[in-house]
């Protein structure tokens, strides 16, 4: 993952390019291969790269159109690149980079806001319109991605966590208790408020313009919503349906191999990252998979994880983790969460995911698989 910030100052309140730079920097551990800050007549855009795709200096950000018109600071992937790319080519573009940032700045410069229909992608960017003196929110249809903001007059922040904006001049110092009554229900702080007021999430699936040079903004506008279900059967079988969920599943899969870093697999016992894996399996030889262990506890997977791997006839590192000399580490995993946020899982996680980083850069897992075929209890 990246990280992105930008500030507009306020009349009298200028921030120094010293003071952005040490709250880009505090998006370090998002991306710790290249930073850097751009900016222009108040605004800053600040970038921390975790390199992907095209690992040059061609790839970096914050990234400009020829002409000096587009700035884009972008976290995420676009998984369609190639696609949208050969699109541009024959409309005349030539690339400078094999990166998916620039086939989206480029994308974005022809097409505005229109083209955010056709991204498949987890994506958070801000594009910056140099003649307009306009800036472009835009948040993917699930909101894999985070991003913060928030205005007070002329005054404009955003960033992928809320501890690089936290000292921006303006930035509200106490708590919304609406925002923690609801934690307190459900477990975490839900996307239409945020644990400080005055501060908002941009919702999954939209984008909002701020124009720069006059106080106040436009409401987040919606670019896609999930489609409504029908509540009748279509005539398909159970069969039917199972081969097209397969043919999702492998073309996602498919997608998001396309990395120019080592890749691997978080394999644990459960179905949704047994699918994954074998999904991989089929479509990357030499394919690397990663398990936990917990020491033979009950909670420990690692037979199942291993028959899988077996099966799949893939490579299964096991990368141990000792959670009592891990709670030790619980205060700094909590401080990545901007917010309360209720989750047995996150220093497990965590741990493996520190160990992981040791031989890759780039992990495919099984989150999520619950979430959309319903299999939490009530």
């Amino acid at each position: 993952m990246c990280g992105i910030v930008g500030v507009l100052s306020a009349e009298g309140d200028r921030v120094t390019p010293a003071a952005f730079d040490g709250w880009r920097d505090r998006l370090a551990h998002r991306g710790p291969d290249q930073a850097a800050t751009f900016s222009d007549r108040g605004l800053y855009l600040g970038f921390r790269r975790l390199a992907i795709l095209d690992l040059s200096p061609a790839g970096h950000q914050p990234m400009t159109t020829p002409d000096g018109r587009f700035t884009i600071v972008f976290n995420g992937q676009i998984y369609n690149f190639e696609a949208l790319r050969a699109d541009l080519e024959a409309r005349g573009v030539r690339f400078r980079s094999r990166s998916d940032t620039e086939v989206l700045l480029e994308l974005f410069a022809r097409d505005g806001v229109d083209c955010l229909p056709r991204l498949n992608g987890m994506f958070a960017f801000a594009i910056y319109d140099a003649r307009e003196r306009t800036l472009v929110l835009v948040r993917d249809r699930l909101g894999v991605k985070p991003l913060f903001y928030f205005r007070s007059g002329r005054a404009l922040a955003f960033a992928s966590e809320l501890g690089a904006i936290r000292d921006v001049p303006g930035f509200p110092r106490e708590l919304d208790p609406i925002a923690l009554g609801a934690y307190f229900r459900v477990g975490a702080v839900p996307d239409w408020t945020c644990v400080y007021p005055g501060v908002r999430k941009l919702p999954p699936g939209h984008w909002i313009r701020f124009r720069l040079d006059a106080p106040g903004g436009e409401d987040p506008t919606l670019y896609w919503d999930l489609p409504p279900v029908a509540e009748t059967e279509d005539g398909r079988s159970e069969d039917a349906w199972v081969d097209e969920i397969e043919a999702l599943l492998f073309d996602a899969t498919r997608i998001r191999l396309r990395a120019d870093v080592p890749l691997g697999v978080f394999l644990s016992g459960g179905i949704d990252s047994g699918l994954v894996a074998a999904a991989a399996a089929k479509q990357r030889s030499g394919l690397s998979c990663f398990t936990v262990g917990f020491g033979g506890g009950a909670e420990d997977e690692t037979p199942l994880a291993a028959a899988t791997a077996r099966r799949l006839g893939v490579r299964l590192e096991r990368l141990d983790v000792d959670l009592r000399r891990g709670m030790s580490e619980l205060p700094a995993v909590m401080g990545h969460f901007d917010e309360p946020c209720y989750d047995t899982s996150a220093l497990p996680t965590s741990l493996i995911c520190a160990e992981a980083r040791k031989h890759l850069v780039v992990v495919l897992t099984g989150d999520a698989g619950d979430e959309v075929f319903g299999g939490y209890p009530a």
